[in-house]
């Protein structure tokens, strides 16, 4: 019986990785369809990333990387070139990074967002002033910034509501996710669920 939970919980969670993945690839693409009027080089609305939130906030660390890389490649392949990927691996490194970590400290689902928004942008910034060999790019820094505080805020506020949907309704749970923290007696419920359903199978065999 334990070894069959076992299954069921990896299978859930592969699937549940791949899902959100598929909603990164899906949010990148419709980003490129989305005109920014006289936005800078490098300035996005980061749809994507509310993708990755759900992952990191719902799931965990493992599974946010996961679709963040699939996300990088997919995307980058599909709708970018090469150099796209590149500046989009560094800024996407240095965004999961600060997610992670802010995460463990308890930060809210908003606060995380606009941090990782803020730490994408200086990743690409850097990474242009290396190809381009200039530091002159850096004094696109603080309009690039600027921005990264309103999309970041947004796609917060947006896998915020995305996360306390897919979440259980208790006001402990909301309370949870909203300070960051992991969603309480997740696994306990999951483990009375699975119980009861394999109860049922053997009452029927």
């Amino acid at each position: 019986m334990a070894r069959l939970s076992e299954e069921i919980e990896r299978a859930r969670r592969l699937t549940r990785t791949a899902l959100l993945a598929a909603c990164a690839l899906v949010l990148g693409f419709l980003e490129t369809m989305i005109p920014l009027p006289g936005a800078l080089p490098g300035m996005k609305l980061g749809l994507s990333n509310i993708a990755i939130l759900v992952a990191l906030f719902l799931l965990d660390s493992k599974a946010a990387a996961q679709v963040a890389v699939f996300k990088v490649v997919a995307t980058g392949f599909l709708f970018g070139s090469p150099l796209m990927i590149a500046y989009s691996a560094a800024g996407t490194a240095l965004a999961l990074g600060s997610m992670v970590g802010l995460k463990r400290l308890g930060v809210s689902v908003v606060a995380v967002s606009l941090v990782a928004a803020v730490a994408h942008n200086l990743g690409q910034v850097l990474v242009a002033a290396g190809f381009l060999g200039t530091w002159a790019v850096l004094l696109s820094a603080p309009f690039l910034l600027a921005a990264a505080c309103v999309t970041g805020t947004a796609t917060g506020l947006a896998a915020q509501q995305v996360i306390g949907a897919l979440a259980p309704s208790a006001p402990e749970t909301q309370g949870a996710i909203a300070l960051g923290q992991p969603r309480p007696g997740r696994r306990e419920r999951g483990d009375a669920v699975e119980g009861e359903w394999l109860n049922e199978r053997q009452g029927c065999a």
